[in-house]
């Protein structure tokens, strides 16, 4: 579940909730404070779940998969893959610095 948040300071990266995780991503200052999407795992998630979870975040499944299976017949299905596999490593780097804090 993403959610779009703002806070009126900078929030934290991830903060434990009764019953799970939320992380903070794309942090960005706006006019008010600060703007971030949202996601909730569970109290101890795994590698997967996370990186799962923020995909979910920005990408359906259909999307997902159709990125996929579109590869890079045109140039136009060549970004959208290249765009999601930049977005996939930082969502893997999201993973384990959370793993890392936790």
């Amino acid at each position: 579940m993403q959610m779009k948040t703002q806070y009126q300071t900078a929030p934290p990266f991830f903060e434990r909730l009764q019953g799970g995780i939320l992380i903070n991503f794309n942090i960005k200052e706006i006019e008010r404070g600060f703007e971030c999407d949202q996601v909730k795992v569970s109290e101890t998630p795994t590698r997967s779940e996370i990186i799962a979870a923020l995909i979910r975040a920005n990408y359906s499944a259909d999307d997902e998969l159709a990125i996929i299976h579109n590869g890079t017949d045109t140039p136009a299905h060549a970004q959208e893959l290249a765009d999601f596999n930049d977005y996939r490593a930082a969502v893997k780097a999201i993973a384990t610095e959370v793993l890392n804090n936790l």
